[in-house]
């Protein structure tokens, strides 16, 4: 958050070089033919030699979504809040970009098609040539930007608490798998789907959608956290404060306890507000 991206000594930790950027922080990095790859919320997608140096950058409109970015066949892929996949040469020239009708999330790559999901409930699949669309499969929630690709499958998870297994190539569902949470992270490794819900369990499934097991972690009950992206969570829970006053026992002086955790009058006017705005679109329930 100091708005730097950092390369240390693997060995002692110590610092090599810093790279200072507009604003914010990066997301994972990619590392292609000795140039690092990365951007997030200063809008820009960067390109830097292995000295730290910027060779190139690409600004965008809104956050950039690249957690890491795709590098494949001398094309880099990312996406952005702006509702652009973008298809760049690795010089920085823009080649393609795809337009959806909300923010996208971070690109997967697999057979020469782009994956990534989007703020509409969509998982879409792309032509990694052209741009062009091939399918969208929708699910009851955020697809969120964890993905694993294998044997023709395409598996995610969604804040409508489901793992989804989809043909890659028809862009069917195969099965889904139910938990008690959103899933926001997943892996998928020997034919095996790990994901983590926030029903505070991490299950394996296997290729077929099987529970093979699930381990519970620690909380017995949900996470307090704000989950990630939980403007977009199907779900809320408001709970609105009245401002309080208090009267010294010497005086008559009023104190208001707003700097104590409370929420003013008028804070609370204007959060109901935005609520009810959030729930007449469908956001919330």
């Amino acid at each position: 958050m100091d708005q730097n991206f950092y390369c240390l000594d693997a060995k002692n930790g110590k610092e090599i070089w810093r790279f200072a950027m507009e604003n914010g922080t990066v997301g994972n990095p990619a590392f292609y033919n000795n140039r690092i790859y990365c951007g997030y919320s200063d809008y820009n997608f960067y390109c830097l030699d292995m000295d730290g140096n910027m060779v190139w950058n690409f600004k965008c409109d809104k956050p950039i979504s690249a957690w890491p970015p795709v590098v494949e066949s001398e094309r880099v892929y990312f996406g952005s809040w702006d509702c652009h996949m973008y298809c760049l040469d690795t010089d920085g020239n823009l080649k393609w970009k795809f337009s959806a009708p909300h923010p996208v999330m971070a690109p997967h790559y697999w057979d020469g098609k782009i994956y990534f999901g989007c703020w509409d409930n969509n998982v879409y699949c792309i032509d990694a040539e052209n741009g062009d669309f091939i399918w969208k499969y929708g699910t009851n929630g955020f697809a969120s930007g964890s993905f694993g690709i294998s044997n023709n499958t395409v598996f995610t998870g969604s804040t409508d608490n489901n793992v989804y297994a989809i043909d890659a190539v028809k862009g069917k569902l195969l099965w889904k798998f139910k938990t008690n949470g959103m899933i926001i992270q997943m892996s998928v490794f020997d034919d095996r789907i790990y994901a983590s819900s926030w029903d505070c369990n991490l299950y394996c499934i296997d290729k077929d959608g099987n529970l093979l097991w699930k381990f519970h972690t620690s909380l017995s009950s949900p996470s307090k956290i704000t989950p990630p992206e939980s403007m977009i969570a199907k779900t809320a829970e408001f709970v609105w404060q009245p401002e309080m006053k208090i009267k010294k026992k010497s005086t008559d002086d009023e104190i208001t306890i707003v700097d104590y955790g409370e929420f003013s009058g008028a804070y609370i006017d204007t959060t109901k507000t935005d609520y009810l705005g959030l729930k007449k679109k469908g956001y919330i329930k």
